[in-house]
């Protein structure tokens, strides 16, 4: 017999039981997002680890601005104040940060000098070759290792340091510290990679133009190449060009995805080096690569390259 009455009895316990179902959903996917949330934050803003990379990075990143900037201001190529000035604010600044002296303040002013050259002597002088990027993320990434403990391994600071803790009979200062100034580094080059790639993204480069000039002007001449395979091969290097800067972008922030990446972005800047004139631009973003790795398994390899037992933490 049909009963109108269980029949809204019914239809309203299922209509109470699919809200129910929806409210918990609701209430695993807020939690799922809120872990997600504190996980990245804690990752970005609180995790610490060993300092050793970032040393590694400091010292690199000086030999760096060296090659590239060092013979140009040489005391003796230019005698007036503006010039007198910044190069002593190179060398001074650039010293002291290679060996460790003063690190952060060391970082401060050669990443200030670096600026510098890009802004006043870049765009305010209009001194053409200042206004490349490769200047810029020398500077940039001198800017950062400053907000980093980059003088904590590696350098007279820390010997400094050791010194004072065996005169008071104190542990050796520990080689841990914040990671957020090394996060900001991998974040620059995450943006590098990527605006990079989305500059790229017009008609003129991805139909090959580009490609077919950069070809022609190093390397063919201004003889249109007769072979039919020609501008495929240009089309297609602008096309995974593109989408190679676009992963590496992106990818880099997975650990697991490191151990194929890195190699690709590695063999990928070095074939720039070698093919196009791009200055430090390639070993520098080599170097910003540690920024990307697990800071205490940098610091356990070299402790096992070194044959002696590892002082990182594990985990």
């Amino acid at each position: 017999m049909w009963d109108p009455q269980g029949l809204a009895m019914g239809e309203k316990w299922q209509a109470k039981y699919v809200r129910s179902s929806d409210k918990l959903e609701t209430q695993k996917e807020e939690e799922v997002m809120g872990a997600l949330w504190t996980r990245a934050v804690d990752f970005f803003l609180y995790q610490e680890g060993s300092t050793r990379p970032a040393a590694l990075m400091r010292i690199g990143l000086v030999a760096l601005i060296w090659t590239r900037f060092a013979r140009e201001f040489l005391f003796y190529k230019n005698l007036a104040p503006y010039s007198v000035m910044l190069s002593a604010a190179l060398f001074i600044g650039t010293t002291l940060m290679f060996f460790g002296l003063w690190t952060r303040v060391a970082s401060v002013l050669t990443g200030c000098t670096l600026m510098s050259f890009y802004y006043y002597l870049g765009f305010g002088k209009g001194v053409e070759p200042f206004t490349h990027h490769h200047t810029y993320v020398l500077g940039i990434s001198a800017c950062l290792l400053a907000l980093s403990p980059c003088g904590q391994s590696y350098s007279w600071d820390r010997l400094n340091a050791l010194k004072k803790a065996a005169a008071n009979g104190s542990p050796n200062p520990s080689e841990q510290g914040p990671q957020w100034a090394i996060r900001l580094i991998a974040m620059q080059v995450s943006l590098i990679y990527f605006w990079s790639a989305w500059d790229k993204t017009n008609p003129g480069f991805l139909m090959g133009d580009r490609m077919e000039h950069y070809a022609m002007y190093l390397y063919l001449g201004s003889d249109y190449p007769n072979s039919p395979l020609f501008h495929p091969i240009m089309v297609f290097l602008a096309w995974s060009t593109v989408a190679l800067e676009l992963v590496l972008a992106f990818g880099l922030w997975f650990r697991p995805a490191l151990r194929w990446l890195v190699p690709i972005g590695m063999g990928f800047h070095a074939m720039l080096y070698v093919l196009l004139p791009v200055g430090t631009y390639s070993l520098n973003m080599w170097l910003l690569y540690l920024a990307f790795l697990d800071p205490d398994a940098v610091h356990r390899m070299i402790d096992r390259l070194s044959g002696l037992p590892s002082s990182a933490k594990v985990g």
